[in-house]
């Protein structure tokens, strides 16, 4: 069945990078001077994310004003390296802290005044290693809000999305749906430590697994320092989802399953993409598959409402719209709202037609697809059992009636012989 594939809620914000682009670097093991080094020596596209640590002298830097410049000046090299690609910046603790909070708040506020588009995420590099420090590096992101429970391995956005798990798994445990569920409303990042660049295996697998898992929203690759930087870049270079249907989980906008008339502008908040329309009529169409899609979106006071038309042009003789949503609310903020819930868990097309003020949409979610695991071939062979025996039983009694109407009678069997 699918219903272990769907949340149990979903991540109400959009992921702060693009989903298609499959995989993410993970140089937080670095030195910011090694990671600084790693990237320079590459050149070309860069994967979807790039997590970079900042070394505890540079989070120092940024708390004092005299040197606040000089820290500056450290990451803007790092982002500059990144090549434009969202990045999940670390932050070490610097040696002999006292008043980890504050020394926490310092930086982050340096970050979000100078890298809001530049940097997605931020956490504590030990993360669960220094429970403290990374307490403090959330509660800095939050707003001097305690951070949830359970997010020791986390990462926190800096200005828009939602909070991200980050595990560290085997290759073969990409397969493992209980290995990537999250059991919450957040997204998984998985990690995977390489000896040795990507292989066409490890490709593959990472490919299905984001097809099929609602909460997987990237896997990082932390590459050893026996790989070239060229080559490992090189492995992934050009790995795509590009199905026209939306994989399971979270959609970008940007993705190629999304089609939009030609109304739709791009805008970016922080690192996310938003596509943004006011006019009458403009129009979104998803393919995807499974039993419910929600649209990933923003609420505020001037935004209109959104038509929802299900496997059905808008335009046909006849056709009834399946819902209305009306966007409008007292403050901004991002949403995940119902577009189409418990159908089929087959092939759906949705169209969205909007009216009565802007509407900006940074994608979709799906979820419910039918399992092609072990536990959908063994329901599907137990159907296939019962469906012989059922035949068997037809079959039996059309010969039995067959036999009665032309008087045909059992004859009696010999001594020592048995029906076959």
């Amino acid at each position: 069945g699918f219903s272990s594939r769907v949340p149990g809620a979903v991540p109400p914000g959009p992921l702060p990078f693009e989903r298609q682009r499959v995989f993410g670097l993970d140089l937080q093991h670095c030195s910011s001077g090694e990671a600084l080094h790693w990237l320079q020596s590459t050149s070309g596209a860069m994967p979807a994310l790039v997590a970079l640590p900042i070394d505890g002298e540079v989070v120092q830097a940024l708390g004092q004003e005299q040197e606040r410049e000089l820290g500056l000046a450290a990451i803007d090299l790092l982002v500059a390296a990144a090549r434009d690609t969202p990045i999940a910046a670390c932050l070490r603790k610097p040696r002999d802290t006292v008043g980890e909070l504050g020394v926490a708040q310092a930086a982050v506020e340096a970050l979000v005044e100078r890298f809001p588009n530049a940097i997605a995420y931020v956490s504590s590099c030990e993360q669960a290693g220094d429970p403290s420090w990374q307490r403090a590096v959330a509660r800095a992101v939050l707003g001097n809000i305690d951070p949830p429970v359970g997010t020791l391995d986390a990462l926190f956005p800096l200005s828009v999305g939602t909070i991200a798990h980050v595990r560290t798994l085997e290759p073969e445990q990409l397969g493992d749906h209980g290995k990537l569920a999250t059991g919450d409303s957040r997204y998984l990042l998985a990690r995977l430590e390489l000896g040795a660049p990507a292989s066409v295996e490890l490709v593959t697998r990472t490919l299905d697994a984001l097809r099929n898992e609602p909460t997987l929203a990237l896997v990082l690759l932390r590459p050893g320092p026996e790989i070239d930087p060229a080559t490992m870049l090189a492995s992934i270079a050009g790995v795509r989802l590009a199905d026209s249907v939306a994989p399971q989980g979270f959609t970008n906008v940007t993705a190629p399953p999304v089609i939009q008339s030609l109304e739709w502008q791009d805008s970016r908040v922080g690192t996310a993409h938003y596509r943004r329309a006011t006019a009458d009529g403009a129009a979104m169409r998803i393919a995807f598959t499974g039993t419910q899609l929600h649209l990933i979106g923003v609420v505020s006071p001037d935004a209109g409402r959104v038509t929802v038309w299900l496997d059905v042009e808008p335009s046909a003789p006849g056709a009834k719209p399946w819902a209305e949503l009306d966007l409008h609310a007292s403050q901004a903020r991002d949403v995940a709202l119902p577009l189409v819930e418990d159908v089929p868990a087959s092939s759906h097309q949705v169209t969205l037609v909007i009216s009565g003020g802007e509407v900006a949409i940074s994608g979709f979610f799906t979820a419910g697809k039918e399992e092609s695991g072990p536990t959908s071939a063994l329901a599907s062979l137990v159907l296939l059992v019962i469906a012989i025996a059922a035949l068997a039983d037809v079959c039996y009694s059309a010969v039995a009636e067959i036999r009665a109407r032309a008087g045909v009678t059992d004859r009696p069997l010999p001594s020592g012989e048995y029906r076959r």
